[in-house]
């Protein structure tokens, strides 16, 4: 088998989880793509000392992360929205998708120390420490960036869960 080969059958295991992380992590699809389609050709170009999917999955997340902070440091503004496609897919209620929306809206409203931690703990289920050696930060740091992002997101959410009932828009 040769390297592209063995690139190509490493990103069949993982593209699901990548493709999903880069688009929290940029919050817009194009800019997801853009973003998965350069830390890609980086991959590729250095698949001889990554070796399998695991560390390509890390290197691919690394190397997102770093593009969009590259990216949003030069545009110097931010634009864009997660699409709702791929939420409308789930054939959820309503009500459930609303919940969705204002989750996501407020996940990403979060500064990307924050957000960028939680998705990959909370959301992707990685092991703190991994998440520590990707994003070169201690386990303390990681922990602590936890912490906050939790208490911002749940202050976040119960203003938005106030405001509906004050609105009217209560479920009682």
């Amino acid at each position: 088998m040769t390297d592209q080969q063995a690139f190509l059958e490493a990103y069949k295991h993982i593209r699901t989880d990548i493709e999903r992380f880069a688009l929290f992590v940029c919050r817009n699809r194009n800019d997801a793509k853009d973003a998965l389609q350069d830390a890609l050709l980086a991959a590729c170009k250095s698949w001889s000392t990554i070796g399998d999917a695991t560390r390509l999955r890390s290197y691919i997340n690394s190397a997102v992360i770093r593009i969009r902070a590259r990216r949003r440091e030069r545009d110097a503004r931010y634009e864009g929205d997660v699409d709702m496609e791929s939420m409308r897919c789930l054939n959820a209620p309503p009500d459930a998708l609303a919940e969705m929306n204002q989750l996501r809206d407020a996940i990403g409203s979060l500064d990307d120390d924050q957000r960028i931690p939680l998705l990959l703990a909370e959301i992707e289920g990685w092991p703190l420490q991994e998440v520590a050696d990707t994003l070169g930060l201690s386990l303390s740091a990681v922990k602590m960036r936890l912490k906050r992002g939790r208490d911002q997101l749940r202050r976040r959410m119960n203003v938005t869960t106030e405001v509906l009932k004050e609105a009217g828009h209560d479920r009682e």
